[in-house]
């Protein structure tokens, strides 16, 4: 399921009955690039603070029943992690809870794939943070040279790059490419990705978290 853009239109939806427009460039740049939470941008967006919380539980609700339909996995994505397996460690790094990430992949087929699974449970700051990143590493026993990093955002290649990482952006229709730190790589699908990972293991394994 491509959960970002699930979660934005859940928002977009809750803040314009509340009277606020979301445009998708906003939320890119708040939100996915500079990690600012939904209060703090329907605040930003001139909502009354008496209508924040009741505005937030209307999306969560309906976000959550969205997610508990389940979802395929996204094109090429079975595809690209079976191709990755054959040379690296995967382990998911998501600033999305564990509850969260058991109902989006409920029916995707994802999810063993990977070896560890770390959420926004297993560490204290979220992304832009190296915290995430930091967490995988050690639980895996890694050093950071030894590792790439697969995301979807500014926020979340800031996040790999922090740690050490190097990281590859597979940009999505919110993703601000323009936004992305200079080190991280844009690539224009996973099966891109897969391809670029495994030529640079051509000679010798790496891992990924």
């Amino acid at each position: 399921m491509d959960t970002e853009r699930v979660f934005y239109e859940c928002t977009r939806d809750a803040f314009a009955a509340a009277g606020s427009a979301l445009p998708p460039s906003l939320w890119a740049r708040h939100y996915l690039a500079a990690g600012m939470r939904s209060p703090q941008i329907a605040a930003l967006l001139g909502m009354p603070a008496a209508m924040i919380p009741g505005t937030i539980k209307v999306r969560d609700e309906r976000f959550w029943a969205l997610l508990d339909q389940g979802s395929p996995a996204l094109p090429g994505a079975l595809d690209a992690l079976a191709r990755l397996k054959t040379r690296f460690r995967l382990i998911m790094v998501t600033g999305a809870g564990r509850r969260h990430v058991e109902l989006a992949h409920r029916i995707s087929g994802c999810l063993p794939f990977f070896e560890d699974i770390v959420t926004q449970d297993d560490f204290d700051q979220p992304k832009p943070s190296p915290d995430a990143y930091l967490t995988a590493l050690r639980r895996a026993g890694l050093e950071a040279a030894d590792a790439w990093a697969v995301e979807d955002s500014p926020r979340g290649a800031r996040s790999a790059i922090a740690a050490g990482l190097r990281c590859l952006v597979v940009p999505t229709p919110l993703t601000a490419v323009e936004l992305c730190p200079p080190e991280a790589v844009i690539v224009p699908g996973l099966s891109a990705a897969a391809d670029l990972l495994l030529d640079s293991t051509a000679e010798e394994p790496s891992h990924e978290p």
